[in-house]
């Protein structure tokens, strides 16, 4: 009797030990990719908790359930808080340019494609202003690609809703990407302008991985700054940005 007692107090406590082991861990879709501006970059996307760290990791993007408001902060200990509808309006504003026009199925009908496995959907466009962009001066991971003198460039991107996404994370990628619902995660940017091809944005690798929850807790101590480009810059470069865009922060 004593023997079948302890057999069913074990079989009980079993399955609640799993649970509080699962619930340390956040299980995540990672997405280890490259842009010519955010350099290289990882994004961690869970069920309840997302984490992207960019700009060669000085940078970092958390939020998480229950209210999905986003934190940006940087290595300097510097952060720049922004709300879940802002966010998923403009992201990383000032930073990112946002395609969703791109993915206007009326105007550019998808071409279906396959990336790293997935299904994708690809666009092209023909832009005709040159490129500037402050941001881009001030932090630059690579060298900047030729200024395309001519004035017009073929830009190919190819994005992708080939992945499980709760609606909550699924905005969050759509601010950071700011990409349409059905091609929400972007994958690659292939410019091609006066026979040269570049590469703007790439994915290197898509797999499914565990983090502890602490991975996605923002550091105490940080100190607001005044915008989020200020935070993605950091200190080291600031005074940069600064001469580009002209007189100080407020």
């Amino acid at each position: 009797m004593n023997a079948l007692m302890l057999a069913a107090a074990f079989s009980v406590l079993l399955p609640i030990n799993s649970t509080l082991a699962a619930s340390t861990e956040e299980n995540c879709l990672v997405l280890r990719q490259h842009d010519y501006k955010l350099g290289e970059f990882t994004v961690y996307l869970g069920e309840k908790h997302v984490r992207v760290n960019c700009m060669n990791g000085k940078c970092s993007v958390i939020a998480a359930a229950p209210d999905w408001n986003v934190v940006v902060f940087n290595k300097d200990k510097q952060y720049f808080p922004v709300d879940r509808a802002a966010w998923h309006e403009t992201g990383l504003k000032g930073i990112t340019r946002s395609i969703r026009e791109f993915y206007d199925v009326k105007k550019h009908p998808p071409v279906k494609v396959k990336f790293l496995g997935h299904d994708a959907i690809q666009t092209s466009r023909t832009l005709r202003t040159k490129y500037t962009d402050s941001f881009d001066i001030a932090f630059r991971s690579k060298p900047k690609r030729n200024p395309n003198a001519g004035g017009g460039r073929k830009v190919t991107y190819i994005a992708s809703s080939d992945f499980k996404l709760n609606k909550d994370v699924a905005a969050f990628v759509e601010g950071f990407y700011l990409t349409a619902p059905h091609a929400r995660v972007l994958l690659s940017t292939v410019s091609e302008s006066s026979g040269d091809t570049t590469s703007g944005f790439n994915t290197h690798a898509i797999e499914q991985k565990k983090f502890p929850l602490s991975f996605f807790k923002v550091p105490s101590g940080l100190k607001k700054a005044y915008s989020i480009s200020a935070v993605a810059a950091g200190l080291d470069v600031e005074g940069v940005l600064m001469e580009v865009v002209g007189g100080d922060h407020p």
